[in-house]
């Protein structure tokens, strides 16, 4: 027996969407400063929005974060 899987995501309608905020985090990872270690951090986003334009290509999400760390991770 063999089976077809075809993965295929759909794209919501044009248009601007809010982010809830309670709802929604920022989570980051990068290198700390000198390079040795990794430091990961969770934010909480304080407001947000998604434009899904007509050529998803052109897509953006503009989001303003908490500058306090939710969920530090060194």
């Amino acid at each position: 027996m063999t089976a077809e899987y075809t993965a295929s995501t759909e794209l919501p309608a044009a248009g601007t969407y809010r982010i809830h905020p309670e709802q929604s985090t920022v989570c980051y990872r990068g290198r700390h400063m000198f390079g040795l270690g990794v430091v990961n951090a969770t934010f909480r986003i304080v407001s947000g929005e998604i434009l899904v334009a007509d050529q998803t290509t052109s897509s953006t999400v503009t989001v303003s974060i908490d500058a306090d760390v939710l969920r530090p991770e060194i």
